[in-house]
């Protein structure tokens, strides 16, 4: 079984120079949770994710650093960084930034690739993992995400291969 069984290959794309606005707005209008990033010719330059856009709104590590080491001790996210006004200022300035200004270089698969490997790249990165052309263009062709790979692995199920 290879990655290609669970490959989605209409991805919405967004480009470095658009606002995180923007991908904001592809994000709840078309319901996902990620966007890989190309250049004008296609090529896979990142990708940006709620997650990604998440961990911005928190504070630093280097607040935390200096506490001492309790295990189970829950610490209230606003006694660390102030009340939820500052987290919502936070993303008002976010909004204002490019989607190159915050995306990540992700790791991907190509759809020749063992289905294994994009299970495990999943579970290490969370969803969606990048599918690129086997020669070294970089060239998107797919995304595979947990739900692909579950509905793949239930057709592969009920087929009985």
């Amino acid at each position: 079984m290879s990655c290609q069984l669970a490959m989605i290959t209409d991805v919405m794309l967004i480009t470095q120079e658009k606002s995180v606005a923007e991908a904001m707005t592809l994000f709840e209008k078309h319901r996902i949770k990620g966007l890989p990033v190309v250049d004008s010719e296609g090529k896979l330059i990142g990708l940006f994710t709620l997650v990604h856009l998440l961990k911005r709104l928190l504070p630093d590590v280097a607040v935390l650093e200096n506490l001492p080491r309790v295990h189970h001790f829950d610490v209230s996210l606003g006694s660390l960084s102030g009340s939820m006004s500052d987290v919502a200022a936070r993303l008002v300035h976010l909004k204002e930034l490019k989607v190159g200004d915050l995306m990540v270089k992700p790791d991907t698969v190509r759809a020749d690739m063992p289905l294994q490997e994009g299970i495990r790249l999943l579970v290490k990165y969370g969803s969606p993992i990048p599918v690129i052309e086997r020669d070294s263009s970089h060239k998107l062709t797919g995304i595979i995400t947990s739900q692909s790979i579950i509905k793949a692995l239930n057709t592969i199920q009920t087929s009985g291969k």
